[in-house]
């Protein structure tokens, strides 16, 4: 186990007993390897828990179906990787009645465009006059 996991997992036991956190160790640690398995690295999950601390609080069925529904709108496994690392509050959304991630009042969806860039937007419902489609 790198150091930095150690570091993260005792700080997850922190916020537990200040009752912050939700979460286990064992969950934050399947969802660690979950994200290792899609090929994210080590240091890379970490510093995506430096952004987003509450990804370490997904449970890895919510974190699965957030990458299937990546999978489904076209994206390879590297490019799924590379899209939680470079948006992974992505992994506290979930799937929605639309075909959209929700999380709250914010909403994701992800893709390819004509050329094959990935791409992800991120909005507020009620920003727009219409929900993108």
């Amino acid at each position: 186990m790198p150091s930095w996991q150690r570091a993260w997992l005792d700080g997850i036991q922190e916020r537990q007993a200040k009752g912050e956190f939700t979460t286990t160790v064992d969950s934050a640690e399947q969802l660690i390897s979950f994200l290792e398995g899609l090929g994210i690295p080590s240091q890379s999950v970490c510093n995506m828990a430096s952004m987003v601390p509450k990804i370490l609080g997904v449970q890895e069925s919510a974190a699965k179906e957030v990458a299937d529904y990546l999978k489904g709108k076209g994206l390879t496994g590297g490019e799924i990787a590379s899209a939680l690392q470079r948006h992974p509050k992505l992994l506290t959304f979930s799937m929605s009645g639309q075909g959209l991630l929700e999380n709250g009042r914010m909403r994701a969806e992800a893709g390819k465009d004509d050329v094959g860039r990935v791409y992800v937007n991120m909005f507020r419902e009620g920003a727009f006059r219409k929900t993108p489609k």
